[in-house]
């Protein structure tokens, strides 16, 4: 993660909430391509104004489902069904 506390970058943001394939999830999640993504990220002046309200929207909405998730497990367990 970048050392600023106050100010993640795009690629900490990312590895929090999806993981190492952060920017297929995202481009996926915003209807974008895999380059847009990697653009946004080399190049701050690229990314379109309201790409931190969608993330931050984005971010929510994982929240939720971790959270969930989370409960049902505490709840039921973990289910031994693969998948």
């Amino acid at each position: 993660m970048s050392t600023d506390a106050d100010s993640p970058t795009l690629g900490d943001i990312g590895h929090v909430l999806w993981g190492s394939r952060w920017r297929e999830a995202l481009a996926e999640a915003l209807g974008a391509t895999n380059e847009e993504v990697t653009a946004w990220e080399t190049d701050p002046a690229s990314r379109p104004g309201n790409l931190q309200r969608a993330i931050e929207n984005l971010g929510v909405v994982r929240l939720e489902e971790i959270g969930l998730i989370l409960v049902q497990m505490k709840e039921n367990g973990l289910s031994d069904m693969p998948g």
